[in-house]
């Protein structure tokens, strides 16, 4: 085994890690999204690849008994993590070893204890949701992979904290391949919605066999309770808002489940799914922004780039893909994942809609709230997020049946951006807005091209995908000429000098981005 200096006493003698001394802070970041993003590119594709299987094996009533199923044991398994590895993440110093230890003991106390909790009442939560007694051994099976969470955390974080992402894009990436792929061959052999359970073990062991490869540290058991207190100071703050965030999506799975069915649910699920495709691309960014951020938070020149620069990044590449999904939603429908689907269509309109807010800017900025140490403004947007949510939701669901989640979702996310953009502002002076201008005017254009030929063509699916690749080449060729200096630079953070010469590309020649 490797020696890892974390599993000594204390923290170690040397506390700038190589990692920190291979580069500048925005290099490094921009390289472990980058390393996230190749190592996973082509698993995630493959894992649209297995969600069209799935979606076309399955009914949405299947889709949705899982989803409820997933639901339950999701809601458990917040509280098997009051924060605390976010926290050794947030932290200035390196982990001691009894941080470490602290951790990894109370996370399988919690696993265990929340396991025995959710068999008992199983049945019961089934029986509200008008499950089957089958469904119940769903839920029951789903627990277990509460045991097989906890252990991983601790890797995962001595990962995250030194921005070694390109170790863990590896495990993320092998983890969603062999989820797809298990759950494919277990629906083709007409294990129907158990196939998503026994996916879900699989993935879950192969995943931390793998961390703990990837990142080894000396396991030990022991409970500190001064570190526990200290690191739960910010910790517990930091889970609230999962919980609350948890609290607030629910309303799918419980009211509109027991109003609607699960098929309901199925339609709604498979909608967002479709809608949030991007992140399947630009969730390697975000996942650096917390600990880059956090390792930047004294330097506010330097943090407000680092934000602006990943809004930036995040909008080129997202945006082309949300906007053609608006374009071509009939037709990714009809040809992809047949017609069935078609009910969903305003949802995942709607959707879409949500995504040039949320996750372009809500993730970011609440990575800057977390990376400043103001856990507690995240925490307010939540509860802000939750009481909306259902306020407006409830209503919306009984006027408009499931597409009411979506209606819903569209006036919170713009209802409260102002105040978002207010208080990202408070801590530190960035112009997001801007950032995001070019890639939408670009996308926006493209976009309604491809409406425009699927309206004259005859639609076929040879007419549907050379529209969708004649846009992502224009897009392409648009993108770069607009956005050149921002491409330039990443191009010039992440690739060696040996690729960059024959350009006569060098760090020197980048400007700032405009």
């Amino acid at each position: 085994m490797v020696d890892d200096p974390l599993s000594r006493e204390g923290p170690p003698a040397a506390t700038v890690s190589a990692a920190a001394a291979a580069g500048s802070l925005p290099e490094r970041a921009a390289r472990g999204a980058m390393a996230l993003f190749l190592r996973s590119a082509a698993v995630r594709l493959f894992g649209v690849a297995g969600g069209v299987v799935l979606a076309r094996i399955l009914t949405p009533h299947q889709f949705g008994v899982y989803a409820i199923a997933a639901f339950c044991v999701s809601f458990l398994a917040l509280f098997s993590d009051v924060g605390l590895g976010a926290a050794i993440i947030q932290q200035h110093e390196e982990p001691t070893r009894d941080e470490l230890k602290t951790v990894f003991t109370l996370q399988l106390l919690l696993a265990g204890t929340l396991v025995v909790v959710g068999m008992v009442v199983a049945a019961p939560v089934a029986s509200a949701y008008h499950l089957s007694s089958a469904d119940v051994w769903l839920i029951r099976a789903l627990l277990f992979g509460l045991l097989l969470g906890a252990p991983r955390t601790v890797p995962a974080v001595l990962l995250e904290r030194e921005l070694r992402y390109s170790r863990l894009g590896t495990a993320e990436s092998v983890e969603a391949a062999v989820f797809q792929l298990v759950a494919m061959v277990a629906a083709l052999c007409g294990l129907g919605v158990w196939s998503f359970v026994l996916a879900t073990m699989v993935r879950g062991v192969v995943g931390l066999v793998l961390l703990l490869w990837l990142s080894p540290w000396r396991i030990g058991l022991g409970v500190d309770l001064r570190v526990a207190r200290r690191l739960a100071s910010f910790g517990v703050a930091y889970q609230g808002q999962g919980v609350l965030s948890f609290v607030k999506d629910s309303m799918t799975p419980t009211l509109l489940a027991v109003i609607a069915g699960a098929s309901a649910v199925g339609y709604v699920n498979w909608a967002y799914r479709v809608a949030t495709l991007p992140l399947l691309v630009t969730s390697a960014l975000w996942q650096v922004t917390f600990p880059a951020f956090s390792r930047a938070r004294h330097d506010k020149a330097l943090l407000a780039r680092m934000i602006e620069r990943s809004i930036r990044l995040g909008a080129i590449v997202m945006l082309p893909m949300s906007f053609s999904i608006i374009a071509l939603a009939p037709q990714i429908t009809d040809y992809v994942f047949t017609s069935k689907w078609h009910p969903a269509l305003t949802s995942v309109y709607l959707f879409s809609i949500c995504m040039w807010t949320g996750p372009l800017l809500g993730s970011t900025f609440f990575s800057l709230f977390y990376a400043m140490g103001k856990p507690r403004f995240s925490l307010l947007f939540t509860i802000l997020y939750g009481v909306l949510d259902w306020g407006i939701g409830v209503p919306f669901v009984f006027w408009l049946g499931f597409n009411g989640i979506a209606v819903r979702a569209v006036i919170v996310a713009y209802g409260t951006l102002p105040l978002l953009l207010w208080a990202a502002r408070s801590l530190v002076p960035v112009r997001p807005l801007r950032q995001v201008v070019r890639p939408a005017a670009v996308a926006g254009v493209v976009a309604l091209g491809e409406f425009a030929a699927m309206h004259v063509v005859h639609p076929s699916p040879a007419s549907f995908i050379a529209t969708a690749i004649c846009g992502a080449v224009a897009y392409t060729l648009l993108i770069v000429r607009v956005e050149r200096q921002v491409l330039k630079a990443l191009m010039v953070a992440v690739l060696p000098d040996r690729f960059l010469s024959p350009f006569g590309w060098s760090a020197a020649g980048v400007a700032p981005a405009p």
